[in-house]
């Protein structure tokens, strides 16, 4: 009976010492590999700045001045305006080159008759395609001016919010780096980001086209003053 026992025990311990050897060899295979690196989303300006926002808050860029922008295009324009009264030239239709536009009797006894009329420059319907054009044009110089003040609120709205989200955007990089956020929250940062920089780009090519548009309007010589004009109105535009 004592043999029958040891060898029981013997074979027990034979077979706990395999298992142990078994589950051992499942856990050391199982061992997460040290090289494995984690997935981390980029930034939309591929780096982490947490550097705050300026401080101040959001600044409201100056109102354009839409009255004295518009009346200097207007002042610059190469034609007259039909909008300050009619024009009108003095024709002279005579026989012959005299002073005065009374009859004249030549010392050789040859009459010459002179005639003063006053001749529009445009005959009416003219003057009608005249005034639809400018009327046309005035149009297009109060859009563009229109343009620039909407365009420059805009921007330094979308200015302001993008500084704001890219802060953002950095904070919760840092988040899921360490665990503490899902990616999602991030990339919600990151869109909102990317549509501010969209409307920032949109903004400036909006300011750039109503900029074209009241130098189309004016002569050569004058659209540089225009364009002074405009960056002192937009000094302070972000």
């Amino acid at each position: 009976m004592p043999n029958h026992h040891h060898h029981h025990k013997n074979a027990l311990r034979a077979i706990l010492t395999a298992l142990y050897i078994a589950l051992a060899g499942c856990s050391q295979a199982e061992e997460p590999k040290a090289s494995a690196q984690v997935y981390q989303l980029p930034t939309l300006s591929g780096r982490v700045d947490l550097t705050p926002p300026k401080a101040g808050g959001y600044k409201p860029p100056p109102q354009i001045d839409a009255d004295r922008l518009f009346d200097a295009v207007i002042r610059c324009y190469p034609a007259p305006s039909w909008f300050r009264g009619e024009l009108s030239a003095i024709a002279r239709v005579g026989t012959g080159k005299v002073a005065d536009f009374q009859e004249t009797i030549a010392p050789d006894g040859k009459t010459y008759l002179g005639l003063v009329a006053k001749v529009p420059l445009y005959s009416p319907v003219e003057a009608d395609r005249e005034r639809e054009r400018e009327t046309r044009r005035r149009l297009e110089i109060a859009k563009a001016v229109a343009t620039l003040n909407d365009a420059a609120t805009r921007l330094a709205v979308a200015t302001r919010k993008a500084a704001l989200y890219r802060s953002l955007e950095s904070r919760a990089a840092l988040r899921v780096r360490y665990g503490v956020a899902d990616t999602a929250e991030q990339a919600g940062y990151l869109e909102k980001l990317a549509d501010q920089e969209e409307a920032i780009a949109k903004a400036k090519a909006d300011i750039t086209a109503g900029r074209l548009t009241l130098r189309g309007m004016c002569q050569e010589d004058r659209a540089a003053a225009i364009d002074r004009l405009i960056d002192d109105m937009l000094g302070s535009a972000p």
